[in-house]
């Protein structure tokens, strides 16, 4: 599925010339729907993760979040099958680390992102 091309913050990657880029990556499309909120987006509020709710709270359950992140992995329409997800919780510092491996037809895809809760 074509979609635009984001940077690792998630903001427009603009070519040299200043112009917007396209790419495939299932990468990116994973990074995408674990960064996304339940309530959002206000044409599906029923998509996104429920931080909110599970993520954001005194003692967030891992295997909760674990659950809702492989869902949210699997709705990515290339991917067949979740391999390996972890989730490590920096409690001091605030941090979720995700690191993950999915199949997408042939290929094997790995990938980590971090986000703040």
């Amino acid at each position: 599925m074509k979609d635009i091309l984001l940077d690792d913050k998630g903001d427009l990657k603009l070519s040299e010339t200043g112009d917007i880029q396209f790419t495939d990556s299932v990468k990116q499309a994973i990074a995408i729907r674990l960064r996304w909120f339940q309530n959002e987006w206000k044409l599906g509020p029923e998509l996104g993760i429920p931080y909110y709710e599970e993520a954001f709270v005194k003692n967030p359950s891992l295997v909760l979040l674990e659950d809702l992140m492989r869902d949210a992995i699997l709705d990515v329409e290339e991917v067949t099958d979740v391999e390996n997800l972890v989730l490590t919780l920096d409690r001091y510092l605030r941090k979720l680390s995700v690191s993950y491996k999915v199949h997408a037809g042939q290929s094997s895809i790995e990938g980590r992102l971090t986000l703040d809760v």
